[in-house]
């Protein structure tokens, strides 16, 4: 399976690309700075924008067979991150040419339901 990841220097993008290629999957890793993303393996590549660039997001998803999103901020750039990413450029199915987009978070509820208490 060719699998693009978004957030992909993030420490749950950097776990998701191990495991991925631990079960013989190839993996594109969608960064802003290559040499930040520290990984190297014969079934990893690259792809180098922003994503917040629309347009370099829209390159990258053909060929793939799923996109995920680990796309994260540290403590002191939530609130920014917050804001662009519930203004973000894309509409969620522009990622996909048949105009669907599954999507799924791995944010915690708060507060719990009380099934989880």
């Amino acid at each position: 399976m060719k699998i693009l990841v978004f957030g992909a220097t993030g420490g749950t993008g950097r776990q998701v690309i191990e495991q991925a290629l631990a079960q013989g999957h190839t993996v594109t890793a969608f960064v802003r700075n290559p040499a930040k993303l520290g990984l190297s393996h014969p079934q990893l590549q690259t792809a180098t924008g922003d994503v917040l660039d629309a347009d370099a997001v829209r390159r990258a998803v053909p060929g793939h067979d799923a996109v995920l999103s680990t796309l994260g901020a540290p403590p002191s750039e939530r609130p920014a991150f917050a804001r662009a990413a519930s203004t973000g450029p894309l509409p969620a199915p522009a990622l996909s040419p048949t105009g669907r987009a599954p999507a799924g978070t791995s944010k915690a509820l708060h507060p719990p339901p009380k099934a989880l208490k």
